[in-house]
């Protein structure tokens, strides 16, 4: 917005639309937004929890029959309605008319559906969401990861499959489409923080809002090395915790080795989606120092420390503006070949090496 040069009596609002967003994070949303003047901050993302509640008790049937199916189909229809008029209601009152809207370039139908909401809008722009953003076009292909593609083409599958059956039983073509197929939303510009030769970059704009947020304190000069954390233990895969904390230990003495620093120096910054059972369990287990579970500091406005010697991750978009933006040393910590996700970490070693992030392999 500050590229934009948006007029002063414009008024920034942020809303808040995400369902799994912890109330931790929410409170990091209301502080960050509060220090860069936004107006207000609104959380609907209890609509959008709504929503699928409703969407799941439909489903919620025993018996399946034609006239089932049909009613299933009408109720999700008929839903989706309701949940856009309860959005542009809600904004209406709380808001007024909205004229420019930012939501993620890689959006998906939860965005839709408040885009949809948001009718008064004449300007739609895309930003980036993080380091996934930066993957080449079609890098699932190209690198011929099997999971990847026979996720995209189940979810196609899926979602046509859907959508002909609603046109079939219901007759609703626009609704059917917004439902069930990705929309394509019409971005009058997109933006992203580091040039990827598409969209328009506004690293330094980036750069001088993260320094508005820095205020240096005592602890800064004991915070010489972060270890970005993920959400790596995923119930679809093997690796838990414990494995995750052995190979955290393994690194972290290898940086007490290579950068002559200290255990109490080296600090883990946790995901902010972490729950606080995990938080506790890393807080017992690691051999390091710990970010606090309710600190509410971004971790990219951390790397402004100027104390700060290198930044460690298994991927995490902090790991990627600390090389390219801050040009702080940084280390990808290669977990390919452990029983984890099997396209994700490829991915963050596919953009690492692109932009000469160092690799670290297990």
């Amino acid at each position: 917005m500050d590229y934009l040069e948006e007029d002063d009596d414009c008024e920034d609002y942020v809303i808040m639309i995400h369902p799994l967003l912890l109330d931790s994070t929410k409170d990091l949303i209301q502080n960050l937004a509060h220090e860069l003047a936004y107006k207000d901050v609104f959380d609907l993302t209890g609509i959008n929890k709504d929503f699928h509640r409703k969407n799941k008790q439909i489903f919620s049937t025993n018996s399946i029959s034609p006239m089932k199916i049909k009613k299933i189909f009408k109720n999700k229809l008929n839903n989706y309605g309701k949940a856009v008029d309860k959005i542009s209601q809600t904004l209406n009152e709380v808001i007024g008319d909205i004229d420019v809207i930012f939501y993620r370039m890689d959006y998906k139908k939860l965005e839709t559906l408040f885009v949809n909401a948001c009718s008064s809008a004449k300007l739609k722009y895309g930003i980036e969401d993080g380091i996934g953003d930066y993957l080449p076009k079609n890098w699932k292909y190209k690198t011929r990861n099997k999971h990847e593609i026979l996720h995209t083409l189940k979810g196609n599958s899926y979602n046509y499959l859907s959508y002909f059956l609603s046109l079939l039983l219901t007759g609703e073509v626009k609704m059917s489409k917004k439902i069930f197929l990705r929309p394509n939303l019409i971005c009058t510009e997109t933006f992203t923080n580091i040039d990827n030769g598409e969209s328009k970059c506004v690293g330094d704009y980036f750069l001088a809002n993260i320094k508005k947020l820095f205020t240096e304190n005592h602890r800064h000069r004991k915070r010489k090395v972060i270890i970005f954390g993920s959400l790596i233990p995923d119930p679809r895969f093997e690796m838990d915790m414990r494995r995750e904390v052995d190979i955290y230990n393994c690194i972290i003495q290898r940086i007490i080795n290579t950068h002559h620093v200290k255990s109490s120096e080296i600090w883990y910054k946790h995901h902010p989606r972490l729950d606080f059972d995990s938080w506790l369990y890393k807080k017992d287990k690691l051999h390091c120092s710990i970010y606090d579970y309710d600190e509410k500091i971004l971790g990219d406005v951390e790397l402004c420390n100027k104390h700060l010697k290198a930044v460690y991750s298994v991927g995490s978009t902090s790991l990627l503006y600390a090389h390219v933006l801050f040009n702080i040393e940084s280390h990808l910590i290669d977990i390919r070949n452990e029983k984890v996700h099997p396209a994700a970490y490829k991915g963050y070693y596919t953009i690492s090496s692109m932009y000469g992030i160092n690799v670290i392999r297990i």
